[in-house]
């Protein structure tokens, strides 16, 4: 999802780009930029094939979201917001272990966070200190978060498989901030096999006019 990012779009894709797994698609949907990001869009599509672009009019970031689920052809769906990047082994980590496992969620985590002036410190946001090795359903596995106040949900740090999220009609709700709340509570209700893995691959950027802040 990209609106009036520009700045910060070509770190955050070279970051995709250089990933190690290499079958995989980008879709970069703009959700009414009015800066430079949808020409920058338009550029990568070019001169990249496994990267597409859909342009629509503004509708916040669940639209977005929820634009690039219906134009998914692959396997499996991450989220990746415009201004954040990726550790280069995330992709081949994610995918192995979620066919290897047979699951409908990979529950993951940060790496570091990135501040705007490019110095970046360890980011523990996310880490949960409890361990919860093994394979659950999304119910029971949320059970275990709630009980050790470690739910700590976010779209960007979840892959989901495709067919998992459309047989159960899953978007995000729009009109709403702090979206991934619902959508995590909602794909843990019918996931059947799920899995957390302490595995350190997000890397967040911290802005004074990002919707987090």
């Amino acid at each position: 999802p990209i609106y009036n990012l520009a700045e910060f779009l070509p770190k955050c894709l070279d970051s995709l780009l250089n990933q190690t797994f290499l079958n995989y698609e980008i879709i970069l949907v703009d959700d009414g930029s009015m800066d430079e990001s949808p020409s920058m869009c338009d550029k990568y599509a070019e001169l990249y094939e496994k990267v597409s672009v859909v342009h629509k009019k503004n509708g916040g970031l669940s639209s977005a979201r929820n634009a690039g689920i219906k134009a998914a052809t692959g396997e499996y769906i991450l989220f990746l917001d415009s201004d954040d990047t990726l550790d280069k082994q995330t992709l081949e980590y994610l995918y192995y272990e979620c066919r290897k496992d047979n699951l409908d969620q990979m529950f993951f985590t940060t790496k570091e966070l990135e501040n705007c002036d490019g110095t970046t410190i360890r980011d523990d946001q996310y880490i949960r200190k409890y361990d919860y090795s093994g394979i659950f359903t999304g119910p029971e596995i949320f059970g275990k978060w709630v009980d050790n106040a470690e739910f700590k949900p976010s779209a960007c740090l979840q892959i989901n498989r495709t067919e998992f999220l459309r047989q159960n009609n899953l978007v995000f709700k729009e009109g709403i901030i702090h979206e991934d709340n619902l959508f995590t509570i909602q794909c843990l209700y019918f996931s059947k096999r799920v899995r957390y893995a302490n595995a350190r691959f997000y890397i967040r950027r911290v802005r004074e006019d990002s919707i987090m802040t």
